[in-house]
């Protein structure tokens, strides 16, 4: 495999398994489609990258204008030699490994890497990458005099105006690269040796599958695993899960009669063997009998960005946006409210006027999982105190319907 190269996403892929390099780099066909939620996340991840490159104004975009990795790579050693001091994605390769650093800053005679994250917090994945930047630029002769990790400080409360400095934190991480550059060469070596072979790797199915990533080849590892397995039985630890797995023991008809379940794990394992649907009907009448005899059925729907463009609002704050709600009443007629904002600038007030509307009618309101509706409205309180009263009414009157559920 002649010529093969390493980028920071093929490491920080093979740190998590080699089966999963070995296909990317050879078969990315067999891998699973990207879905739409984990394509936004990589698109928010790019805005953000270059939304930050606001922090050093006046630099120059080294992809501006280029196609080929290759280009980049010189273009990036001609604006060094042009004593260019701050550059976006500069590229650097050193045998068969490459980045992109995002933003590269001068400092004296040496140079500040700045890696941008739309993540809230530092993890230990964000470490690794950057430690693969800097042994690549230490190796192509550039002197690092720091490594920092820029990522959205969801402390931060927009005000009127938009403040690039307070939206973003800078932490450096330098002793923890510093610390990590044998493992980067260690591991360097091992995934060319990986990636040389013929076939790929016979790597095992475990928690490397869903850590810190779910892999895009999951579905090919998995294929020989029910649909229905000891892997989705509820609250049932990892750890036994894996343990089970690890006896050869997959499918539910196979669990040991002494292995130790929960008594609603247990119902949950035989519902499914014996195909039998099992209600507590005392249980769940007991519950349904506290409830008012008028009920809404009420859903919320809402939006995040890591730039907050309202006033009040902080980063990824859920934004309510939609809702839809069924009333039933005591004669058994139900009646449908929605709402859907057409309001591209604001939609909230909209949303608590045409909600206090629509809820006016008497009678408990069934939200699934009550803590999510219930902190959208404490924070539209908030933010519209003339509405806090009634919003706070709303509140009082919601009813989990999670519960029967959650106690089996």
């Amino acid at each position: 495999m002649s010529g093969v190269s390493i980028s920071k996403s093929n490491f920080v892929l093979g740190l998590q398994c080699d089966k999963s390099l070995y296909l990317k780099k050879n078969n990315p066909e067999f891998g699973d489609p990207i879905s739409l939620q984990s394509q936004n996340i990589f698109d928010m991840g790019n805005r953000i990258g270059v939304f930050a490159q606001q922090l050093f104004p006046g630099g120059v975009d080294v992809k501006e204008n280029s196609t080929f990795r290759e280009d980049k790579i010189e273009k990036t050693q001609q604006y060094i030699e042009d004593g260019e001091q701050v550059l976006y994605e500069a590229g650097f390769s050193y045998n068969n490994m490459y980045c992109f650093v995002d933003i590269l800053v001068k400092k004296g005679d040496g140079w500040l890497i700045h890696e941008v994250k739309s993540s809230t917090k530092i993890t230990k994945n964000h470490i690794k990458d950057v430690s693969f930047q800097y042994y690549i630029l230490e190796k192509c002769g550039l002197n690092i005099k720091g490594v920092y990790i820029t990522h959205i400080n969801n402390q931060y409360k927009r005000k009127q105006k938009l403040l690039i400095n307070k939206l973003f934190k800078s932490v450096s991480v330098i002793d923890k690269v510093l610390a990590n550059q044998e493992l980067v060469e260690t591991k360097v070596d091992h995934f060319f040796e990986v990636l040389s072979h013929d076939d790929a790797p016979q790597t095992k199915i475990g928690s490397h599958c869903t850590s810190p990533y779910v892999c895009m080849f999951k579905t090919l590892c998995w294929k020989d695993i029910p649909s229905y397995s000891v892997f989705d039985i509820s609250r049932l630890s990892s750890n036994d899960k894996w343990d089970l797995y690890n006896q050869g023991i997959v499918a539910l008809d196979e669990i040991p009669k002494d292995f130790s379940l929960l008594a609603r794990q247990q119902t949950e394992v035989d519902s499914y063997l014996n195909d039998q649907i099992v209600v507590d009907k005392k249980r769940l009448s007991d519950f349904l009998n506290k409830v008012s005899p008028n009920i809404y059925f009420l859903d919320f729907e809402t939006y995040q960005s890591a730039i907050p463009t309202l006033v009040g609002t902080n980063p990824y704050q859920q934004i309510p946006f939609q809702y839809s709600a069924h009333y039933l009443d005591e004669k058994q007629e139900i009646t449908h409210f929605e709402f859907l904002s057409t309001n591209l600038e604001d939609p909230r007030e909209e949303f608590i006027l045409s909600l206090i509307e629509d809820l006016r009618h008497p009678g408990d309101i069934f939200v699934y999982n009550i803590s999510f509706e219930k902190q959208r409205l404490q924070e539209l309180s908030r933010a519209f105190p003339d509405y806090a009263s009634l919003l706070n009414d709303i509140i009082d009157r919601m009813v989990d319907l999670i519960i029967p559920f959650k106690n089996g």
